[in-house]
């Protein structure tokens, strides 16, 4: 059976490249969340944690939605 990792995701309360290049200064990874009908949500992960679960195998960066 597939075991589902999540990740601990942090709403941005801006967005565009001042604020992206902000959220990397304070060692995090900022990304946008589109579809599903609904306007785009800045959010920003942890880059070690982030990182870690790349390296570790298995990683898809494509979020799937959850039914």
């Amino acid at each position: 059976m597939a075991t589902v990792n999540s990740l601990k995701a942090a709403s941005r309360s801006l967005g565009g490249k001042g604020a992206a290049r902000a959220e990397r200064r304070a060692g995090r990874v900022p990304g946008i969340i589109y579809g599903d009908g609904k306007p785009p949500l800045p959010i920003s992960l942890d880059y070690h944690d982030l990182r870690q679960r790349i390296f570790a195998g298995h990683f898809s960066p494509r979020l799937m939605k959850s039914r």
